[in-house]
């Protein structure tokens, strides 16, 4: 089982500066998105460095072999153990440099093995799973407005336009502790997974993605830049990072 991704990245029409980083290798089957925090180029740094930590760790894992994958609880282990690593990192430069104080990011991966996947997840960036053409989020958002969601006293609507959605409850370098949500499932051939930051998800409705990236047909380049298209505008408030990931045989 093979993957195909598209990736790109926004600085959307409000922002000056782009805090999102992502990574995708179709040939080891994992893709990552973070959209950093704290301004002044602190977020953007808090992003790259924890792409680049995580993103190397697991790669170094897969270049071990198949051992690392004896079961779902050693694997969740070892993904824990990356993302403290790089929630350390990132409060470490914090730090070493008063001007980075405070930054924080968000972090999604997603890692396509045997026949399954596997994501770890902190924050409020999503992903998803397109199959049949109906969308469902896999991911619950580490957030003020997620939490009032999924006790019932506000509807996913509500949530989009709420004064506080950007309110994060967990993410990297915030805290000394980081707190990964994990997740698994199987894959199946023709399944598309998509990993986005807010910038798309406070812009454009789920049920307005999936026929966006159903309306592109097969390609993934046109999807991820029809997506990018719509949140711009739709307003463009934020930056916007979108992976399509596609299953094949």
């Amino acid at each position: 089982m093979k993957a195909k991704s598209s990736a790109l990245s926004d600085v959307g029409r409000v922002r000056v500066s782009n805090e999102d980083f992502y990574s995708a290798d179709d040939d080891q089957g994992f893709f990552i998105i973070a959209d950093g925090m704290g301004g002044h180029a602190a977020g953007e740094v808090a992003s790259k460095l924890a792409v680049e930590i995580v993103g190397e760790a697991i790669r170094a894992m897969l270049d071990r072999g198949g051992q690392a994958f004896q079961s779902s609880g050693e694997l969740k282990t070892s993904f824990d153990s990356f993302l403290q690593e790089a929630n350390d990192q990132i409060l470490k430069k914090g730090y070493d440099n008063l001007g980075l104080l405070g930054m924080g990011t968000t972090l999604t991966f997603f890692l396509l093995r045997d026949g399954r996947y596997y994501i770890g997840h902190i924050g409020d960036s999503r992903a998803y799973r397109i199959r049949d053409n109906q969308i469902a989020q896999i991911t619950e958002d580490h957030s003020y407005v997620g939490e009032l969601v999924r006790q019932g006293i506000i509807t996913k609507d509500e949530a989009r336009v709420h004064p506080h959605k950007n309110i994060i409850t967990r993410s990297l370098g915030t805290k000394s502790e980081a707190e990964m949500a994990f997740y698994e499932g199987e894959a199946n051939p023709g399944d598309m997974y998509l990993l986005c930051t807010d910038g798309l998800t406070t812009e454009v409705e789920d049920s307005k993605i999936v026929e966006i990236i159903t309306n592109s047909g097969s390609d993934p380049d046109s999807a991820v830049r029809n997506l990018i298209a719509a949140a711009n505008e739709a307003g463009g408030r934020d930056n916007t990072t979108v992976v399509l990931v596609c299953v094949q045989q």
